[in-house]
């Protein structure tokens, strides 16, 4: 599991910035991100995307000549800092890298069973610390100065590092080294997205019966298998069944809602991450969603008799419903003074201006706890 992430001199965010998904005893499996429009909250997303990438597919996503394809703050001369912290089969492992625009200065990777060990340093092109495990890395190319050694090694065919390889190939998130993409940029399209449920038919009941219970009309969904004429390839169309007067009608795709259309491509996503216990991060998630449907989304993940593999959801939103349905402990507002991102958990605000037993909403809306947009009149 993901238990937290952050850095320093990464875009908006000029300071250390932590982001946790600790609480006690516990890791959390949802965490929401507030904040006013341009706080920095696309920038939490963007970190976590980027260390994902860097750790998983820097060596064929960037380009020798390419540099780090990331900025710092502003001008800043110093270098930059990403960290990721996770967890997997009860021992604790961190990566972190140092970086400049145009190359990697530095890389650390540890883990913790007892206590935390440093597995391997490496500095620009060379290992200068390792565990006797690791010893084969060091006569590995390094060349590359815009690759992390995971990606390398793992081009390598090395499998010394594959725990840090994996785990991130298991964060998927909806932000990329050029920004947020559209839905229609990263969900999967009809095609795609109908095949995978021709194919897992668990997976296309739990569908069915989610927008059953968001109240689309539609008691089943069939997924027919068609043949190209052109191409002879198989083809895959969904047809939506509605009940009317004791009768049951089909209905296309392109005849559904928009709203109807977007959650049969998204929902695979977010039942897929279930099923196999991933982490999506995704900024503005909610968009094209009424509030109550990015609600229950969320208590899927929260819902343990559902999620039994641990998966998790971070995400951005403008919708201020997640604020009492979160609570304090599972809310990071983002604030900006003079262009500088800085966050907080909403936990870590002094004094009794948030109580458990009252609803956080007054507070947020008389700015005193930040993260709200100070709206001035136009003219």
């Amino acid at each position: 599991m993901l238990l937290g992430f952050g850095g320093r001199n990464f875009y908006s965010f000029k300071e250390d910035f932590d982001v946790t998904l600790e609480h006690k005893d516990e890791v959390l499996s949802v965490l929401g991100i507030k904040g006013a429009n341009a706080s920095g909250k696309t920038n939490i997303v963007r970190a976590l995307s980027y260390i994902r990438m860097f750790m998983y597919d820097s060596f064929s996503q960037i380009q020798p000549d390419e540099g780090m394809l990331v900025k710092p703050f502003f001008d800043v001369k110093e270098n930059s800092e990403l960290y990721i912290h996770f967890k997997k089969d009860g021992i604790e492992y961190k990566y972190e890298i140092e970086f400049t625009k145009e190359k990697l200065i530095k890389e650390v990777l540890s883990r913790k069973e007892a206590r935390w060990t440093t597995m391997l340093i490496r500095e620009e092109q060379d290992v200068v610390e390792c565990i006797k495990e690791l010893y084969e890395l060091k006569n590995i190319n390094l060349s590359r100065a815009n690759a992390s050694i995971i990606s390398i090694s793992h081009q390598y065919g090395l499998k010394e590092l594959e725990i840090f390889y994996n785990f991130s190939k298991n964060i998927t998130t909806n932000v990329s080294l050029t920004g947020k993409m559209t839905n229609n940029e990263h969900f999967m399209g009809v095609q795609d997205i109908s095949k995978i449920y021709f194919n897992d038919k668990e997976l296309l009941t739990m569908i069915e019966k989610f927008l059953n219970m968001v109240d689309t009309g539609i008691s089943k969904i069939e997924i027919v298998e068609l043949e190209d004429k052109i191409t002879k390839e198989s083809t895959y169309e969904p047809l939506f069944y509605h009940k009317a007067e004791e009768h049951s009608h089909k209905v296309l795709y392109y005849d559904e809602s928009n709203g109807t259309q977007l959650l049969y491509r998204q929902l695979g996503t977010y039942f897929f991450a279930l099923k196999l216990g991933l982490v999506i991060a995704y900024d503005e998630f909610d968009i094209g969603l009424h509030p109550d449907l990015s609600l229950m989304i969320i208590d899927l993940f929260e819902d343990k008799n559902i999620n039994k593999k641990g998966a998790q959801l971070i995400f951005t939103s403008h919708h201020s419903e997640v604020i009492d349905k979160l609570g304090k402990y599972r809310l990071v507002f983002v604030n900006k003074e003079e262009n500088e991102s800085y966050l907080y958990r909403l936990d870590e605000i002094p004094g009794e201006i948030l109580r458990p037993d009252r609803s956080i909403m007054p507070a947020y809306n008389s700015h005193k706890i930040g993260g709200r947009p100070k709206v001035l009149a136009y003219g």
